[in-house]
């Protein structure tokens, strides 16, 4: 059986993959481009999610008094999935990410693991220096592990 992660993943990419290779593309900002596009995949994930895996991991708010929200949070693996389809952009929310992942261990959810989840060309904007010094930080001086997955433009064979 594999891991909660692990099934997580496997929906997220089923989704992106039935939705076709027009979600995986720049949509743009606003309400019936790319954030309207974002609603539609995140709903239909926190539904199979909730149907295949497990209630109460979507949309946990674990952050202490904050309002925060991560994605996806499997306790008992102390992991965050965060999905960041625009991830491979100038403008990733790594720090904001990480910054939960933080208050939430300070709330007493242990969290050793960020998944961040992006679009094609996340792993290449990851490569970079800047992100790389950052999830260095993290491990050293927070121990949370970043892990970077990009949403595949086809099924792997």
């Amino acid at each position: 059986m594999s891991s909660k992660i692990e099934q997580i993943l496997s929906i997220l990419n089923e989704v992106a993959l039935s939705l076709g290779d027009s979600f995986l593309q720049r949509l743009g900002p606003g309400k019936d481009a790319g954030n309207g596009a974002t609603n539609q995949f995140m709903a239909k994930v926190n539904t199979e999610v909730a149907s295949r895996v497990g209630h109460n991991l979507a949309e946990r708010r674990i952050c202490g008094e904050t309002n925060f929200s991560v994605d996806f949070y499997v306790p008992e693996q102390a992991t965050v999935i965060e999905v960041e389809l625009s991830a491979r952009n100038p403008h990733a929310n790594l720090e904001r990410d990480l910054f939960k992942t933080f208050l939430a261990n300070r709330a007493g959810n242990k969290v050793r693991r960020l998944v961040l989840v992006g679009k094609p060309g996340t792993l290449k904007r990851f490569a970079l220096p800047d992100l790389r010094a950052i999830a260095a930080w993290s491990k050293e001086n927070q121990d949370i592990q970043l892990e970077v997955v990009e949403i595949p433009r086809k099924a792997a064979a």
